[in-house]
């Protein structure tokens, strides 16, 4: 028999063991991939139980059945937890109070869930939006003919803290509503033709006009934007930067079909305070628990651990001042405040200096990420534009202890179109963004000993070093089913809308790059029919062909419209890009239109495709099927299911694989061993992945789910 012991910690942040009933059972279920639901990601283990309230545990609940205690515990926060095994760390995560049961009017037990920490990376997520991620906007820029030029062109890098992102913002040749083609000798006027003719003139002013096209920005990015928003961590190189096959993966940043609007009614300028002075310590209280930390950065405040210390203090709050040069005194303009991307609070329609006071000060009290921008319809210049912060607790604001972040200069409204990426990124939740990866590339996730999530392909997650668990097995029952859950897999995007993906569907009958895995046998399996949605579009990209001499061009180009040419939003587009560019002739120059009236040659641009290297078919495709390469043809054989499902897929619909349940009596030294999913069990000399382990602790007593190798 095991000793099972359960810590929680306090409002200090010190562990406390919890006293348990002698009779409660605590059973764990674990699963990196159960192959009933292959689609399911993030999975982990959860356990209500009860303990008894003991003086110690009505303690560290402050007596939860009694709603009259001010301060009393906060049920509506999990809080870390611990389970140890003979006093050996076995699980980490957090615990969520869900009640207390009381006989005859006292406290008898409180009921309590132990959460896995991929459970608890859910709930963090939450319903939030990739809009939320505030981080993103330090890649924004101008939308504009100049910057949508260069970064169709040229490799442009941005550097955030001490990290160098390159190419993180491109504008590919993707049109929201406008076909391209090249016919040369062919001067049609401002169409889409993108055959170069060097004289200035109306007939000749043809090609790709600027505002035809949109930016993308790379996938690395928002990963990195969704650890800084969460204060997580992702390890094992999948979702790093020196991973090539992610380095190429950008998102289109469309949010509406049709062309880019500013996303700010009444055709305001805007512009987001970007150059606060940097503060590690704009205030920091420590009493009674976590501290409090408001830092300053260079777009905004950085609120962190507030939802951890309620002894004191309940968050936050701020006034403003705002004062434009003097010759802009008359124009009127807006200020938006806004937290994690969220509006805040606002003020519209002022005219000269602006001072809000303690009074109204807007309250925060939850962490945050708190920015500010300016708007106007005209352009002006703040010569002073600072904020003053402090600490409430209820209603009452410490002023006495409140200290101001200031602007290192003037802020300025200009006449351009600020092209922020939080209000232009495909509206989707990013826990859905995340499942969408991970669906993509059969990801697995796993928390670390050291916190870090830790994500990495499948096939990789598992090793070759095994487990032989003979003696402890009880042979006197266990069974032998069959491993086939489903007589088909159906793997294929959710947006295959446009234009061409549609004729595609059309013609061959099936969704482009969708895979249809059936086993390799034309018999009708048993089982249900099973699909993998992935929830992003899959666009088909045109090779542009001569069409005045038949031969084929470098450039590639996508087309978001539907069979009547109307432009749609389509889902999430996720696409890989590649930058054409070496010396003159090397590859076709194009036309691209700077205005309305002029146009310029040039020979290095950013195209999209569905493969890494269009002119090499050999490279890695996100297609689920084999498709043909849309540059020149040839079949493209390394799909998402040929690299990241197949070994997994294929092995189920074998006619010798069985799913075999067993029951054994585990030792504490197997049962504490991280990564236990990942070894090769051995049983009586043959060899099995775990599919699933369900354990009583105090026992040892585990139901495992195996799946043979063959």
């Amino acid at each position: 028999m095991q000793q099972v012991q359960l810590f929680i910690k306090d409002g200090s942040g010190v562990y406390q063991r919890v006293e348990l009933f002698k009779d409660e059972t605590i059973s764990l279920t674990q699963s990196i991939q159960n192959i009933k639901d292959v689609s399911k990601v993030f999975t982990d283990f959860t356990k209500t139980f009860t303990v008894p309230a003991s003086k110690d545990t009505n303690k560290l609940f402050k007596h939860y059945y009694n709603f009259d205690i001010e301060g009393g515990f906060d049920a509506r926060i999990k809080t870390d937890g611990l389970i140890k095994l003979n006093g050996i760390d076995f699980k980490t995560g957090k615990i969520r109070l869900e009640g207390v049961d009381l006989k005859e009017n006292k406290a008898h037990s409180y009921r309590v869930t132990f959460l896995g920490d991929l459970v608890t990376l859910k709930d963090l997520l939450g319903d939030d939006k990739l809009d939320s991620l505030i981080y993103l906007n330090q890649f924004s820029t101008e939308y504009s003919t100049t910057e949508i030029k260069s970064h169709l062109t040229s490799n442009n890098n941005v550097t955030v803290g001490t990290e160098t992102y390159t190419n993180p913002i491109i504008s590919p040749l993707i049109t929201h509503t406008k076909r391209l083609y090249y016919k040369s000798g062919s001067n049609t006027g401002t169409d889409g033709n993108l055959w170069y003719n060097s004289p200035i003139g109306t007939p000749h002013n043809h090609g790709v006009l600027w505002s035809d096209l949109k930016y993308a920005i790379r996938i690395y990015c928002i990963l990195r934007a969704i650890e800084e928003k969460y204060s997580i961590n992702f390890s094992g190189g999948f979702f790093e930067s020196s991973n090539t096959l992610l380095d190429g993966l950008y998102m289109w940043l469309q949010r509406k079909s049709g062309s880019f609007e500013t996303g700010i009614e009444g055709d305001l300028y805007s512009k987001f305070v970007d150059n606060w002075e940097l503060d590690d310590n704009i205030l920091s209280f420590t009493g009674g628990g976590v501290p409090m930390i408001l830092e300053g950065t260079a777009t905004g405040v950085d609120a962190r651990n507030t939802s951890t210390n309620t002894k004191f203090i309940d968050g936050y709050a701020y006034k403003l001042s705002i004062t434009p040069q003097t010759s802009d005194i008359g124009i009127p303009y807006d200020v938006i405040i806004y937290k994690d991307g969220v509006e805040h609070y606002k003020e519209t329609s002022i005219i000269g200096s602006f001072d809000s006071d303690w009074q109204d000060a807007p309250i925060i009290r939850s962490d945050g990420f708190i920015t500010m921008e300016l708007r106007s319809k005209d352009t002006m210049t703040f010569s002073d534009v600072y904020w003053s912060w402090t600490y409430n607790s209820g209603n009452t604001l410490f002023t006495g202890i409140s200290r101001d972040n200031d602007t290192t200069g003037s802020v300025q409204i200009l006449a351009t179109a600020e092209f922020t990426i939080t209000q232009q990124i495909p509206e989707i939740k990013v826990v859905d963004f995340l499942t969408g990866l991970f669906k993509m590339f059969n990801l697995t996730a796993y928390v670390e000993s050291n916190g870090n999530i830790k994500v990495q392909p499948l096939d990789d997650y598992y090793i070759n070093d095994t487990i032989d668990i003979t003696k402890y097995v009880d042979t006197s029952s266990s069974k032998s089913d069959l491993a086939l859950p489903f007589k088909n897999v159906d793997f294929y995007y959710e947006g295959n809308q446009t234009i061409l993906a549609d004729k595609y569907k059309q013609l061959e009958g099936r969704y482009f790059g969708q895979e249809e895995y059936k086993g390799d046998s034309d018999l009708r399996w048993v089982g249900k029919d099973y699909k993998i949605k992935i929830p992003f579009e899959h666009l088909m990209y045109e090779r542009l062909i001569n069409q005045t001499t038949g031969g084929g061009l470098d450039p590639i180009y996508g087309l978001m419209v539907d069979n009547n040419l109307n432009p749609i939003k389509g889902k999430p587009l996720i696409f890989f890009s590649q930058r054409l560019s070496g010396d003159p002739g090397d590859y076709t120059d194009i036309s691209f239109r700077d205005n309305e009236t002029t146009h310029s040659s040039i020979d290095s641009y950013f195209i999209p495709s569905n493969s890494q290297n269009i002119y090499n078919s050999s490279t890695q495709s996100i297609h689920f099927s084999a498709e043909k390469s849309e540059f020149d043809g040839s079949q493209m054989l390394n799909s998402l299911f040929e690299t990241y499902y197949k070994n997994y897929i294929q092995s189920v619909f074998q006619i010798n694989k069985r799913l075999v349940k067993k029951k054994c009596f585990l030792p504490l030294d197997i049962l504490i061993k991280e990564n236990i999913l990942s070894y090769i069990i051995i049983d009586n000399g043959k060899k099995y992945r775990i599919n699933s382990i369900t354990t009583n602790l105090q026992t040892g007593e585990s139901d495992i789910e195996l799946l043979n190798e063959v």
